[in-house]
C-alpha cells in the first residue's frame, strides 16, 4: 500500500459498465514525511474520500480485491483515509573518529574516549 492526497477528479461519461457509480479520483503519492513524491495517478474510490484528504491505496491485481465480487477492471484503488501518519526518528549514528595510530575508535556523546591496542597475527609458516 502506498500514501498519497487526493487532489482532484475525473469525470468520465463514456466507461465501463462496471464503473457505473464509481468515483474516480485524482491523487499526489507521498513519501513518509508527507512530501510529493512520483507522478499523479488515477484511482477508484472505495472508502468515500475527498478532495485534500491523505489516503491509502493499494495497485495491481490487488486494487480490485475490494470491489469483489464484482470484477472491476482498475490497477489503483484507494482502501483507506489516513488520520495520521507517525514515522519515529531514526537513532544518530554514533560518532566514528580517527585513533591516535590511524585505526578507527567510537567516541560516545559525554563518555571519556578509549582507544584499544592492536594485536599482531602470528604468521604460519
Amino acid at each position: 500500500m502506498f500514501l498519497a492526497r487526493v487532489v482532484g477528479n475525473v469525470v468520465s461519461t463514456a466507461k465501463n459498465d462496471s464503473l457505473t457509480g464509481k468515483k474516480l479520483l485524482i491523487l499526489q503519492p507521498l513519501d513518509g514525511q508527507g512530501g510529493e513524491r512520483g507522478a499523479k495517478l488515477i484511482a477508484l474510490d472505495s472508502v468515500g474520500a475527498g478532495a485534500g484528504e491523505k489516503v491509502y491505496y493499494c495497485r495491481g491485481r490487488e486494487a480490485s480485491f475490494s470491489w469483489y465480487p464484482d470484477e472491476v477492471p482498475t490497477d489503483s484503488t484507494i482502501v483507506g483515509i489516513v488520520d495520521l501518519v507517525n514515522v519515529p526518528r531514526r537513532p544518530e549514528a554514533p560518532i566514528r573518529a580517527q585513533g591516535p595510530k590511524g585505526g578507527m575508535r567510537q567516541a560516545e556523546a559525554g563518555a571519556e574516549e578509549k582507544t584499544t591496542p592492536r594485536r599482531r597475527r602470528k604468521r604460519n609458516r
